[in-house]
């Protein structure tokens, strides 16, 4: 028996606008995803690299409790 060496699956690169789009994240929260990932217009990443870095704009910007 042969058997076919198979390239592994490489996740899709799209880029953050496109992803925006499909996601339909707000301008404001695409900006500030893409200000605090680094990201450049254009940037391609995966899907689940836009989610984390809106997940963690989101995350970082809400206001703190007072204890």
């Amino acid at each position: 028996m042969t058997k076919e060496k198979t390239a592994p699956l490489q996740p899709e690169l799209q880029t953050v606008e496109e992803l925006q789009k499909q996601m339909k994240t707000a301008g404001a929260v695409h900006a500030g995803a893409m200000t605090k990932a680094g990201w450049s217009p254009g940037k391609r990443v995966t899907a689940r690299e836009y989610e984390d870095a809106v997940a963690t704009f989101l995350l970082g910007t809400r206001p703190r409790r007072k204890g």
